[in-house]
């Protein structure tokens, strides 16, 4: 009421503060235990709620035992009959979800400190192609900042030659095949033209829509390079080898006319004889 007394507790009220039934009834809202009365007290003077509900809060409240929890608190302000102030405090013990709030963040943290220590270049981008994630790497390579890249499109990063084939690789994609490894060409903030490995995964909605993709990179520029001179060397290996043969056959069937001259005389007279 107007005087701060709790006029009213229900059993719920009673079981969150640990204490016996009707304990809270035309007691002072300070006698709450261990400061609690007095916390809710500064938050509703502060709050200043008046007929419209305040949003809910959270407040560090203990119990008769002094185990503290968390109280989500809402409260609003209304006139009764003889048109005294009255205040109507809800109270929601919180903890548990709190906690396993607090687990969540500290886990999200914890994997997005590992995705940020990655040198893989980490993305994820929604149906439409527009960046939603980007670690520290991927920020690295297009030398753009988070809040530049949070309005780019992953067309933005290939090579413009390369994204027809890339484009036809994703759309192949779909809820029975949602995984595909594509090597195109991207332009490095520093490093100039730079070939690129990706393992990109759609991701799906029960019903079958896109919902989102996942890309995990890697710079494979150097094992680009190695092939290609791999490639050129096997070519000029070929092309020696060729070479090789064609003299060796025109260079063996001369040894071979040559070794058969002395026969020749012979092979005349056995066919003059086999004529006769």
């Amino acid at each position: 009421d107007e005087a701060g007394d709790v006029t009213s507790a229900n059993p719920a009220a009673h079981a969150l503060f640990d204490l016996p039934p009707k304990a809270l009834n035309a007691t002072p809202l300070g006698a709450l235990p261990h400061g609690s009365g007095r916390l809710l007290r500064q938050w509703l003077e502060a709050a200043g709620c008046e007929r419209a509900p305040q949003a809910p809060a959270c407040l560090k409240l203990a119990r008769r035992d002094a185990v503290m929890f968390d109280a989500e608190v809402q409260a609003a302000r209304h006139r009764d009959a003889r048109g005294r102030l009255q205040t109507q405090i809800i109270l929601r013990d919180v903890t548990e979800r709190r906690e396993a709030e607090a687990r969540l963040a500290a886990s999200e943290e914890r994997y997005r400190a590992v995705l940020e220590d990655q040198n893989e270049i980490v993305c994820r981008f929604d149906a439409q192609g527009l960046v939603v994630y980007a670690n520290e790497a991927c920020h690295r390579l297009v030398g753009l900042s988070r809040g530049e890249f949070a309005m780019a499109r992953w067309q933005s990063v290939v090579h413009p030659d390369d994204l027809p084939a890339v484009r036809a690789q994703l759309k192949a994609l779909g809820p029975g095949n949602p995984v595909v490894v594509t090597e195109h060409r991207a332009m490095h903030a520093t490093q100039g033209l730079r070939w690129m490995e990706f393992v990109n995964h759609a991701f799906y909605e029960p019903d079958g829509r896109l919902r989102d993709y996942q890309i995990v990179g890697r710079d494979v520029t150097a094992r680009k390079e190695l092939e290609a001179r791999f490639a050129a060397a096997n070519a000029e290996l070929e092309l020696f080898c060729n070479a090789s043969q064609k003299t060796l056959t025109g260079a063996a069937l001369a040894d071979r006319l040559y070794c058969d001259q002395p026969r020749l005389p012979l092979l005349e007279r056995e066919r003059a004889g086999q004529t006769a």
